[in-house]
């Protein structure tokens, strides 16, 4: 799984080889929401992990190409445990999902998913930005993929 803001350009060529029985369960969310040009946004720093933060998957975030390779029993999963202040009271979370961009390839796409299965794979996340190949499409283009996996909220 990429660091948190690390995207992956360039062709990922699985040769039809199989990943099998990955587990990505990303539970380590803290800090301020910090947007462009390292700005904090004051109503989004009330809530530090704001959904537009962090994109969850294989990768995080793709520019590029991801082909022939089969996804079997992957589980993708993003949650929150922790506490923070918010005006003047703290606020516990225990493996609470929230808001984020979740899927098995990655949270975001831009580019291309081709020739790929997904096998039994599971993705657990808050919000809507959530699926089996990636929870937010931007210009992405999908052909020629199989899916057969379940959303959870929890």
């Amino acid at each position: 799984c990429h660091d948190m803001g690390a995207d992956f350009s360039g062709v990922f060529n699985g040769n039809g080889f199989t990943i099998r029985n990955l587990n990505i369960d990303r539970n380590e969310f803290s800090g301020a929401y910090v947007g462009e040009g390292g700005v904090e946004h004051p109503d989004e720093s009330l809530y530090p992990f704001h959904a537009s933060r962090y994109n969850v998957g294989l990768f995080s975030f793709v520019k590029g190409s991801v082909a022939n390779v089969n996804f079997d029993n992957v589980t993708v999963a993003s949650r929150f445990t922790g506490e923070y202040e918010r005006n003047g009271q703290i606020i516990k979370y225990t493996n609470e999902p929230f808001g984020n961009s979740v899927g098995v390839v990655a949270g975001t796409v831009s580019g291309t998913v081709s020739n790929c299965t997904f096998t039994n794979c599971k993705v657990y996340a808050g919000g809507e930005l959530k699926g089996i190949v990636c929870g937010k499409q931007d210009a992405v283009v999908i052909t020629n993929c199989h899916i057969n996996g379940e959303l959870y909220e929890k």
